[in-house]
């Protein structure tokens, strides 16, 4: 996708110029090419056309996407996994999205003096208070497997979220695949402890963040304690480390190829010149 964007703060005829120009702008494609291939002033006009037709329909262009599906096998036809992003920073840092400005009337009107302004977040409001029918269930679970259903408008509401007005229901496929702020635990100390932090939040059962490790010990500390017995955060974890190890050793080979590159380089400026040279 290209976006174009230009600040124009005069708002009469500048506007409309920019528009109109950058609309009407040619731009040479590979469309214009194959015309001038196919092209022969020996066929008539619908003959030039029906072959360009024929050209276009065997040689359209494609996205990175589609190459790397075709590439791989893979059914164009066919659906990816749906992705859910878990916001784990500290609620301080948290973005939050505002409601609709007909929610916001609607609450403004019942009590000028609330602050539930925002949406219902998934690691803020949701999890937190999930039915306890939910209680040993994770975040990366809740998240990957479960809907948030307007309790208005469902009959079953047997997994209602506390004080809020939803209800969780359970997907019948496919999970969401979940995703988060990637954090390189070896680059810092205060990386290492936000990296522990993260999988205990999404994996240690919480109520309160208080939960997430005993007074007086690191998030480290507490992630080596309750490792054992919580497999799908070593899974997970074990993951990540072949996943850091695979790149550190990518960007380690481009690095020593760079510099291999290089030192051919400075020795072929470095070779004498010949006798007869010059």
């Amino acid at each position: 996708m290209n976006v174009d964007i230009q600040y124009i703060a005069h708002t009469g005829s500048r506007l409309p110029y920019y528009i109109t120009d950058y609309v009407t702008k040619h731009q040479r494609s590979a469309q214009d090419e194959m015309w001038t291939d196919i092209f022969t002033s020996a066929k008539t006009l619908a003959s030039n056309a029906l072959s360009f037709m024929l050209r276009s329909v065997n040689n359209r262009q494609v996205g990175a996407n589609e190459v790397a599906d075709r590439l791989l096998g893979h059914k164009l036809f066919s659906n990816s996994r749906q992705l859910r992003i878990a916001d784990l920073q500290h609620s301080d840092k948290v973005k939050r999205l505002l409601k609709p400005i007909r929610e916001l009337q609607q609450t403004v009107k019942r009590n000028p003096d609330s602050d539930a302004i925002f949406v219902a977040h998934w690691v803020l409001d949701i999890y937190p208070n999930r039915p306890d029918a939910l209680e040993e269930s994770s975040l990366y679970e809740v998240m990957s497997w479960y809907e948030k259903d307007n309790i208005a408008m469902t009959k079953n509401k047997e997994l209602q979220v506390k004080g809020h007005s939803y209800v969780l229901r359970r997907r019948q496929s496919k999970p969401y695949i979940v995703t988060h702020q990637l954090v390189n635990p070896h680059t810092s100390p205060e990386n290492n402890e936000l990296y522990y932090y993260y999988m205990l939040k999404l994996f240690h059962p919480w109520r309160s963040e208080d939960d997430l490790h005993n007074p007086g010990q690191s998030f480290h500390e507490s992630f080596v304690l309750c490792i054992d017995k919580l497999p799908e955060m070593a899974s997970y974890h074990n993951s990540n480390i072949k996943l850091t190890q695979e790149e550190q050793q990518l960007e380690e080979t481009i690095r020593q190829r760079a510099k291999s590159a290089e030192d051919e380089t400075v020795h072929a400026e470095d070779e004498p010149e010949s006798a007869f040279a010059g």
